[in-house]
């Protein structure tokens, strides 16, 4: 949940409209005439909700995370630690202190970013390759040449970014290793990115909007070959327009952004626990991404996304007046993710920003983020366990 990023500055959305009443569109199973949502009510009672390691057998779909399997931990670094002149520096210094390379190491990017061999963005993918780091992309939809438009959504459709978009994706392809993208996240949010639902027209015509945009970007980069992609689709956890648990009914619910399973490899969820920053109290991993204020959108998510893998994009805890109470959050969190069947990977978002999110704030968080990292199933290099997706012509 942030404002700003390294690719461009937005101002925050000051003001709504009073959100639509949406109707469920086609495709999701969602209640109806005030009947009972058969997957909702399984994700009330998951165990995840209560802080347990779900059971496998319970869960529906393949189960990526058998006994034993790798979790591969992840980091953004943060704007400064994160340009093209010292992000191989950054990762060797972040695995330096925490005690593991990250697998994956997050960055963010403009839709005309430079990703050939001699851009930036490109010669800064080709230098986390090299500290042995897959790339994950966040890609925000902005870019330099969009028309005048009330709609950036409506911008992508028309197709006023297909230049950009498939440059891209020839020099995405030309890189040849394996790349995660997670196209304009957060977008059930309402802090002021120009793709989130709120932005574009609110109730059912912005999900839509946005699920097309992403479908037309997937096929964009599918017809140039570019097979060695992998689209992560990451909402934030909740309901961040109405709050609470309005369910599937309400037109800004997470899944009514979702563009289809043929154009998703990876699902997953964005959550910070940060009480001083947004008002709200203290919040366990459980509750911040499964329980009531969540929208239960964890465990909802594995129940209507049964075959797909989980990565958490952003996680972080705020640094907290009580130091140890942040250390055991963070032992937690990786826990449960770390024993959950679904979820293969989490990245941490290290950085101060709205408050200080990094793990060395403290020799005592710091301590719990290197036993965490110690764990022999936490693994340093990335394993693509995403299903096959034949209209992305790839494997």
């Amino acid at each position: 949940m942030h404002t700003t990023r390294l690719y461009l500055a937005v101002p925050l959305l000051l003001a709504l409209a009073p959100p639509a009443a949406g109707q469920p569109r086609a495709g999701f199973a969602a209640a109806r005439d005030g009947a009972p949502d058969p997957v909702r009510e399984a994700a009330r009672g998951a165990p995840e909700v209560r802080g347990q390691t779900p059971d496998a057998a319970s869960l529906p779909g393949a189960v990526f995370a058998p006994g034993g399997r790798p979790f591969s931990s992840g980091v953004f670094l943060g704007d400064a630690e994160s340009k093209t002149e010292v992000i191989d520096v950054s990762i060797r210094r972040f695995t330096a202190m925490v005690g593991k390379r990250p697998a994956l190491v997050k960055t963010f990017h403009a839709f005309n970013a430079d990703f050939s061999a001699g851009g930036w963005a490109g010669r800064l993918m080709r230098k986390v390759q090299r500290e042995g780091s897959t790339n994950y992309l966040a890609l925000a939809p902005a870019w330099t040449s969009e028309v005048p438009t009330d709609s950036v959504l409506a911008a992508i459709l028309a197709g006023s970014a297909d230049d950009e978009l498939r440059k891209m994706a020839r020099d995405v392809k030309a890189f040849g290793a394996l790349v995660l993208i997670e196209p304009g996240w957060e977008m059930n949010g309402r802090w002021g990115y120009r793709w989130q639902g709120v932005d574009n027209g609110l109730a059912a015509t912005a999900p839509a909007k946005y699920a097309e945009a992403w479908r037309r970007l997937v096929d964009l980069f599918a017809r140039e070959g570019a097979t060695n992609v992998r689209w992560v689709f990451n909402p934030n956890t909740g309901n961040p327009v109405l709050g609470g648990a309005p369910g599937p009914a309400h037109w800004n619910w997470w899944g009514r952004y979702y563009p289809g399973d043929d154009y998703v490899d990876y699902v997953g969820l964005h959550g910070f626990n940060g009480p001083s920053v947004w008002f709200k109290r203290w919040m366990p991993f459980a509750e911040l991404f499964s329980g009531p204020e969540a929208d239960f959108a964890l465990p909802e998510m594995v129940r209507r996304h049964p075959n797909k893998p989980i990565i958490m994009g952003e996680l972080a805890a705020e640094k907290d007046p009580v130091e140890l109470r942040r250390g055991g959050w963070i032992r937690d969190a990786y826990r449960q993710m770390i024993d959950h069947p679904k979820i293969v990977g989490g990245i941490w978002f290290h950085m101060q920003k709205e408050t200080d999110w990094r793990v060395n704030t403290l020799p005592q968080v710091l301590q719990a983020y290197q036993e965490v990292m110690g764990d022999p199933r936490v693994a340093d290099t990335f394993v693509d366990v995403s299903p096959r997706l034949p209209r992305h012509g790839r494997r």
